[in-house]
C-alpha cells in the first residue's frame, strides 16, 4: 500500500503544477483510494470531499467514465466509517480553501 500511496502523492504533486482543479480533484481522488485501502478512512472521505469541492467550484463534475471509481471508494470508506461519520468528513472539505487542499494532499492536515 505504501508504494501506491507514493505514486499517488507524486501524481498529486503534478497535479498541483498543472494548475488545473480537474487534474487536481483525480489526484486526490486517487490518494483517497490510497488511503481507504491503508484503512486510513476519514483521511480519505476527506481527500473525497475535498475533490468534490474542486470539481463544484470549477464547474467540472465528475466524469462518467470516472464514477466507477469514485462510487467504489466512496462506498469503501462509508461502510467503514457508516454513513454519518463518512458525510461528516466528506462535508468538512467544502469549507477548506486552496491551500488547505493541497496541504490535505500532502497529508499535512
Amino acid at each position: 500500500m505504501l508504494s501506491q500511496l507514493a505514486r499517488h502523492l507524486d501524481g498529486h504533486t503534478a497535479a498541483r503544477s498543472t494548475g488545473d482543479p480537474r487534474a487536481l480533484a483525480l489526484a486526490l481522488e486517487g490518494l483517497a483510494g490510497a488511503h481507504s485501502l491503508s484503512r486510513n478512512f476519514s483521511q480519505a472521505a476527506r481527500m473525497l470531499g475535498a475533490a468534490h469541492a474542486l470539481r463544484e467550484s470549477a464547474g467540472a463534475p465528475l466524469p462518467p467514465a470516472e464514477s466507477a471509481d469514485f462510487e467504489r471508494i466512496s462506498h469503501r470508506i462509508r461502510a467503514a466509517l457508516g454513513p454519518s461519520a463518512f458525510a461528516e468528513a466528506f462535508r468538512l472539505e467544502g469549507e477548506f480553501d486552496a491551500d488547505d487542499i493541497l496541504r490535505l494532499g500532502q497529508g499535512l492536515e
